[in-house]
């Protein structure tokens, strides 16, 4: 059975609510339209590609605060010790993991055994996802697909985040972190922990080779990365807080130099920094 729907009589005019439209758009209203639309969306992109960048950089800490806490767990359950660092031929690289996180890694001595004993086996923890995006071909992406085991093209377990603390088993501080927690003068002021930030090992560091976050400019050969304004970093800190820092000018303040080794610069806050 069907059903009629009825005309409305109002006077001598009669309307009907399902009869349509029939005025159509022009072209040129149509791309009048268009073009709105895509101002519209080229206004958004850049908003929605930093609230991306932003969230990527909220987890990346989050992971941070993850390890340094646990690393503090480790320095109150060993009389306030950090996570020993065993390799002398580690020293220039504070962001390789198996020399203080695994035990037993070839080439990088037998380390603590901090990931095994004092993390659960969630080795995202360790990684920062937009640094493995921007750098996908990285060492830290490449150890990404088999950690917490050594890849067979690397000599090292690379991860995201820089290690700044501790000794090595000769009693030897060759980083500019804290032997333990009683030799820690600011918490507040002194990294154990980092993204990783490793500058170009010749002045005036302007050019760094590993970096997590994106905000920078590649420099014309490609091969490195220009810092500038934008560019920046987390840090854990002693009293468990992540801080994130951010400037060419605060990052090369903060750029911390291996006691031995070839130059290689690092960004990490220490109590010795200049103000």
């Amino acid at each position: 059975m069907k059903t009629r729907i009825p005309n409305l009589n109002v006077g001598n005019f009669i309307f009907n609510p399902f009869s349509g439209i029939k005025n159509k758009f022009t072209l040129i209203e149509l791309l009048v339209v268009i073009a709105i639309i895509a101002i519209l969306v080229c206004m958004l992109l850049p908003v929605l590609s930093n609230a991306k960048r932003q969230a990527h950089r909220v987890i990346c800490g989050s992971n941070l605060r993850q390890l340094g806490l646990a690393v503090m767990g480790y320095a109150n359950d060993y009389d306030e010790n950090f996570p020993l660092h065993d390799v002398v031929s580690c020293y220039g690289w504070p962001y390789i993991f198996s020399d203080w996180g695994l035990s037993n890694q070839t080439s990088c001595g037998k380390g603590t055994n901090f990931y095994a004993d004092y993390y659960h086996p969630n080795k995202d923890a360790f990684f920062c996802t937009e640094g493995l995006s921007v750098m996908p071909t990285g060492e830290a992406a490449v150890s990404y697909s088999v950690f917490p085991q050594k890849h067979a093209s690397l000599w090292c377990v690379d991860t995201s985040y820089c290690y700044f603390a501790g000794i090595d088993k000769d009693n030897r501080n060759l980083r500019r972190g804290p032997k333990t927690l009683s030799t820690v003068t600011d918490a507040s002021k002194t990294t154990i922990l980092a993204d990783t930030m490793k500058f170009n090992p010749a002045e005036p560091f302007r050019i760094t080779s590993t970096w997590n976050h994106p905000g920078y400019n590649l420099i014309p050969s490609g091969s490195s990365i220009a810092l500038n304004s934008r560019s920046g970093g987390n840090m854990f800190y002693v009293d468990g807080h992540v801080g994130w820092i951010s400037g060419y000018e605060e990052l090369i303040k903060h750029r911390q130099v291996m006691i031995k080794g070839n130059g290689r610069g690092y960004c990490a806050e220490q109590p010795g920094d200049p103000n």
